[in-house]
């Protein structure tokens, strides 16, 4: 890794939770990285993310536009049961990262302003009963009255393992995804 500001940035503020001694294994991590998203290898830090985030660790991440900072979430949701809630402000990252999802065959759906009722009706009962691996919502959706709801019927029991990723307005937004087993 070069020691570039982006690299020692994210590098720093990754690591100083980390006390290593990860439990998932490197060569089952790349297995399943090839399985579930076509890809060999992983970008700088994100191993590492990831073993973290499945050994339950908190983990921070701040990485440049680009940095794979999408699959640093999206893995773990994949491999461990349950679903992941993604909250993001961006209805086109929304529809982006769903349909690249569905490329890949997983699961995944997206509430949000642009759907009418009778759809998000439908996604939230598909949610419920346990068929995306991926949720991602809008801030006002999870916001709300609705959200909360729904967040309380598919049960975030795990705490531990919220995560953050920032999107690339990081002042103004941020992308929290909460675990749920």
């Amino acid at each position: 890794m070069t020691d570039t500001p982006d690299s020692f940035i994210s590098s720093r503020l990754f690591t100083s939770n980390s006390t290593g001694g990860h439990s998932a294994d490197t060569s089952d991590l790349r297995a399943q990285l090839k399985l579930h998203f076509g890809h060999d290898t992983f970008r700088p830090l994100q191993q590492q993310i990831i073993q973290d985030a499945l050994a339950g660790r908190d983990v921070f991440v701040l990485m440049p536009t680009g940095g794979g900072k999408s699959l640093c979430y999206q893995f773990p949701a994949v491999i461990q049961p349950g679903v992941t809630v993604v909250v993001s402000p961006l209805i086109a990252l929304m529809e982006d990262q769903v349909k690249a999802l569905h490329a890949t065959g997983i699961s995944a759906t997206m509430l949000n302003s642009s759907l009418d009722r009778s759809e998000i009706f439908r996604r939230e009962n598909a949610v419920i009963q346990g068929e995306y691996k991926l949720v991602y919502l809008s801030p006002e959706r999870l916001a709300g009255p609705a959200g909360l709801r729904l967040l309380e019927r598919i049960k975030l029991t795990d705490r531990k393992s919220t995560r953050l990723n920032s999107s690339h307005l990081v002042i103004s937004y941020a992308v929290f995804c909460l675990k749920k087993k």
